[in-house]
Formats: structure tokens, C-alpha cells, sequence
């Protein structure tokens, strides 16, 4: 892979061409960066592109490096492994069934059955299809909740795989989240629920904005502190 050297500091960066790709783009992670480029893009424009964005790539990554990255997967669904759910790190319990099953016990372990045979790969999808149904029925109660008495009517919502956003309020109210939220701890839930109810009110983050979603959640920095220290790797 080739580095990109800033000061003492030596970044690795991989080069995607993507057809779908209509102008060059970076991706910052903790280790690496991609560098996402149109097909048959010049090699010497890249560069410069690259070049030009030295100082962004590296205050992004030296952000991700003083926040926890947490693995939400473990290595293997085996009893006695990890993995990250709401908030937390709970031990595995498998059992042998005919079909995949998914259950939060009391004591917070995840029991899980699947078949003997079942790869963790395919029992992995099986698992992400639970857990989006769960969200959506705790999306379902919290939305409620949190509307009352902040809009007229439940706001509609729906559930997406999105790269770089927990959610956002659409020009026709309806909230879209991010399936990945059923890993974090419950009140940060609950603030990034309120805080896309609130743009119902007002789409920009102003001095009202920040208000409106405080009278809601008046310690919303508790929740806000938690998403700028940590960083999930799905």
C-alpha cells in the first residue's frame, strides 16, 4: 500500500476504483485510508487530490486514533465469546437448533441458536435481520414516547444501512436511522431519537435547536460525549 508521510506520522491509503463513483473521495478509518476514485481516473490528478487533502486526512486520523474503537463482532459465535450489544459486552451462549434464534437474557448474555453446520458468515446475516427487528420495535416505542407532546403525530420512520450518519429527519418529517443503533447504550438511543424528532422543528443545529432537544434530555452531552469517544467496527 502506499504512505502518506506527515510530519513523523506515516499513513497507509489504498486506491478503489468504484464505476459508480462520480468524483474522488476519502474514507478515514483508524489504520488506513481509501481513496475512492472513478473508473479509469488519472493516476497524477489522484495524487495531487491526495496531496491537497494531507492536513484533513491527518487530523481525521489521529480523531479515531484517541477514540475507542469496539469491535461489536466477535471472532466466532462460540459459547464464551464477546459481543458488543446496547452498550455493553455480553458473553455468547450457543445451543443447537433448526432454526436461528436471538435472545437478550436477563443476566446479559446473548442467547443464540443456529444450526451445528451454519457458517458464522451466513449465521452472522441471520443475526443483523434479528437485530433489525428488535430496533425497529424499540424505535417504535421510543419514537412515541419522545414525540409526545413535541409533534402532533408519531413521525413515520424507517431503518437503513448508512455509512456515515446515525440518522436524519427527511423535508417530509419522516426519521431514517441507522441500523447499527441497536450496539449503542440506551440513552444515547434516546438522544439521537429526540435529537432527529427535533429537526421536525428546525432542520439547522441553532441555539433553538440545542434548547428544544434539552428540554427533552437535559443532560444530552452525556450522550453526545459517548459518540465522540467511541467508534463501532461492524
Amino acid at each position: 500500500m502506499p504512505t502518506l508521510e506527515i510530519g513523523k506520522t506515516s499513513i497507509t491509503y489504498n486506491i478503489r476504483e468504484s464505476f459508480k463513483a462520480q468524483r474522488v473521495s476519502l474514507c478515514v478509518g483508524p489504520e488506513s485510508v481509501e481513496v475512492v476514485v472513478p473508473s479509469g481516473a488519472d493516476s497524477s490528478f489522484v495524487e495531487k487530490f491526495i496531496q491537497s487533502k494531507r492536513e484533513w486526512i491527518f487530523l481525521n486520523h489521529m480523531e479515531f486514533k484517541e477514540r475507542e474503537l469496539i469491535n461489536v463482532w466477535p471472532a466466532t459465535f462460540l459459547s464464551g465469546s464477546k459481543m458488543y450489544l446496547k452498550g455493553r459486552h455480553r458473553s455468547i451462549r450457543r445451543s443447537i437448533s433448526s432454526e436461528v434464534g436471538f435472545i437478550e437474557s436477563e443476566d446479559f448474555k446473548v442467547e443464540i441458536s443456529a444450526p451445528k453446520e451454519m457458517a458464522d458468515r451466513m449465521l452472522k446475516r441471520q443475526l443483523v435481520k434479528s437485530m433489525v427487528a428488535k430496533l425497529d420495535s424499540l424505535l417504535t416505542y421510543k419514537v412515541g414516547f419522545f414525540a409526545d407532546g413535541l409533534v402532533d403525530e408519531m413521525p413515520r420512520f424507517r431503518i437503513r444501512q448508512m455509512k456515515d450518519k446515525w440518522g436524519y429527519c427527511c423535508k417530509n418529517n419522516e426519521l431514517h436511522f441507522n441500523w447499527e443503533l441497536i450496539f449503542v447504550p440506551s440513552f444515547v438511543l434516546d438522544y439521537l431519537v429526540i435529537h432527529e424528532i427535533c429537526h421536525i422543528h428546525h432542520r439547522d443545529h441553532n441555539d433553538q435547536f440545542w434548547s428544544l432537544v434539552k428540554t427533552k434530555m437535559p443532560n444530552y452531552q452525556e450522550a453526545t460525549n459517548w459518540l465522540s469517544r467511541h467508534i463501532l467496527y461492524v
